[in-house]
């Protein structure tokens, strides 16, 4: 038989169980949409400016492609110091 005290102390251990689960969602929905705006930024800055420089100075593709390329470099190192920051 449960004693008192042992189910109030269940039911605090319950909710700091709850209460850890609910940062741990918050941190991981934190992380996956820094990754989103990692990846959205530089590719749409980086296009747009390549597309205006085509129009500009009328050598596209060439510049649209180039900040299409640079965004993914850009991305990718972003995108590993962020992770090699989360796991360290």
């Amino acid at each position: 038989m449960i004693t008192h005290n042992e189910e109030i102390s269940q039911t605090a251990t319950a909710k700091t169980d709850a209460k850890k689960e609910a940062v741990q969602n918050l941190k991981m929905w934190s992380f996956a949409w820094e990754l989103g705006y990692i990846i959205a930024i530089p590719i749409i800055v980086l296009a747009l400016l390549g597309r205006f420089l085509d129009k500009k100075l009328l050598t596209s593709p060439l510049f649209l492609i180039a900040g299409i390329f640079l965004s993914l470099i850009i991305t990718g190192v972003l995108i590993w110091k962020k992770v090699r920051n989360t796991i360290e």
